[in-house]
């Protein structure tokens, strides 16, 4: 699982120990929040124009940016999806939107419409407008 770096993520959800939460009630304005790996290597890094409270688990972006890492010490950029508006579930590692997106990693670049990304299986759902571009040969008659 991921543990969240609690002085960034205090934008999203201030929390009070006990049976108080504060909630934010206004939108967080060009943010930015890494995301680390139980072993302390960075796993995806979140910037946003815009961010939405939605829940503790949940929020809005607008203006999305998710770059995901290796989570190792290489600390290599596996892909890099942007959106002008998605939502971020932080306890699946999903995020999601129905507008538009664009995804690149090593020697592909993926684009659509309606789309979700499931990061635990590493696993990207297009519903529309799917594009695909490969860099390099693909063989797939291997």
């Amino acid at each position: 699982m991921f543990r969240y770096c609690l002085l960034t993520l205090s934008f999203l959800v201030f929390a009070v120990p006990g049976p108080a939460q504060m909630v934010p009630d206004a939108p967080i304005q060009n943010f930015r929040l890494p995301l680390f790996g139980d072993n302390g290597f960075k796993v995806w890094e979140l910037r946003g124009l815009v961010g939405h409270y939605i829940s503790e688990d949940q929020a809005r972006v607008e203006g999305l940016d998710l770059m995901v890492f290796s989570g190792d010490e290489q600390m290599a950029l596996e892909n890099r999806i942007r959106s002008p508006e998605a939502k971020i579930e932080f306890d699946k590692s999903r995020a999601s939107g129905d507008s538009s997106f664009f995804m690149t990693g090593p020697g592909y670049e993926i684009e659509g419409n309606d789309w979700v990304w499931e990061g635990r299986e590493n696993k990207l759902r297009v519903g529309r407008n799917a594009r695909v571009v490969f860099a390099d040969r693909l063989n797939i008659l291997r």
